[in-house]
């Protein structure tokens, strides 16, 4: 009787055991998938940071710079808040 009830918890185990590496493996999926998508987006900011720099000279001649200048300027402020609501250092 012992034996069937070991045999019974073994089983219980493995699968308890093959669940839990398979929702770890997932959840170490998603992580990468977040850093890269991080990583983008740090790489994206540098390149609008990049076009402002350069547009700024030119901004006091055309309306439409000026105004999307001011719209680049307002999107990057908001990325680098969400951006600072998730410390990177979690992300590894």
């Amino acid at each position: 009787m012992a034996e069937i009830a070991l045999a019974g918890t073994t089983s219980v185990l493995k699968q308890i055991v093959g669940v839990l590496s398979n929702l770890i493996v997932d959840e170490g999926s998603r992580l990468s998938r977040l850093r890269e998508g991080i990583l983008w987006i740090e790489r994206e900011m540098r390149h609008i940071q990049s076009y402002l720099e350069d547009v700024d000279a030119k901004q006091g001649q055309n309306r439409k710079i000026t105004s999307l200048v001011s719209d680049i300027r307002d999107l990057a402020y908001d990325v680098e808040d969400i951006m600072d609501t998730f410390p990177s250092d979690n992300i590894t």
